[in-house]
Parts: structure tokens; C-alpha cells; sequence
């Protein structure tokens, strides 16, 4: 039943819903496994409130599964993009897509 091996504990499941379950969060690992964005295109793409955006990106970079990158000095401005560890959730998202057009077409039909 369990793809990984020994059955993760409850608090593990918790520390991974803590980072990742957040609305926000997941739209903005969405879009920065584009390519790398700068603030604003961030911010203009998901319709976020400058706080929230501030907030998730800190603490995304906190766990290391994006980085920021100065592109300007003064002032000090900053692209975002996936570390290697974040790349590698692209597996995660497009199996939580499919997921969602299956559930949606047999809701649907």
C-alpha cells in the first residue's frame, strides 16, 4: 500500500503540510518551476498581497527549496528560483494534476 517504504509518522505528514499546504505556497513553487521570476512577476502572476508573497518566499527559502539571486543593487531587487531540491517536486505536481483532470472528468461525466 505504502510507495515509501516504512509508513511516515504523523508528525512527519505534519512537518511536509506546514511547508507545502498552504494555497499560496503551491501556486508559487507552481510558477517557479517555469524558470526563475523576479518579485514583481510574481506578485503580477498570482495575484498575491505583497505580504503573503514576502512571507511564503522566506520561508521557502528557510528550507532551502528556493533561492534568491541579487539582479540589481540599489535598490537591492532579487530573482526567485527552485533550488535542486525544489526541482525536484515537479514529479509531485504533475502527479497531484493528473489527479485533479481524473477526479474532475469523472465528477463531470
Amino acid at each position: 500500500m505504502n510507495h515509501l517504504g516504512a509508513q511516515p509518522s504523523n508528525q512527519q505528514v505534519n512537518n511536509v503540510l506546514k511547508l507545502l499546504g498552504d494555497h499560496w505556497t503551491l501556486l508559487l513553487i507552481y510558477e517557479l518551476l517555469n524558470g526563475k521570476r523576479k518579485y514583481s512577476q510574481l506578485q503580477y502572476a498570482l495575484g498575491i498581497s505583497t505580504n503573503i508573497l514576502s512571507n511564503r518566499l522566506l520561508q521557502l527559502a528557510e528550507y532551502g527549496i528556493i533561492v534568491k539571486i541579487p539582479y540589481q543593487k540599489r535598490p537591492v531587487r532579487y530573482e526567485y528560483m527552485l533550488t535542486p531540491k525544489g526541482q525536484q517536486l515537479d514529479s509531485v505536481f504533475l502527479a497531484i494534476i493528473k489527479w485533479g483532470i481524473m477526479f474532475q472528468e469523472s465528477k463531470n461525466g
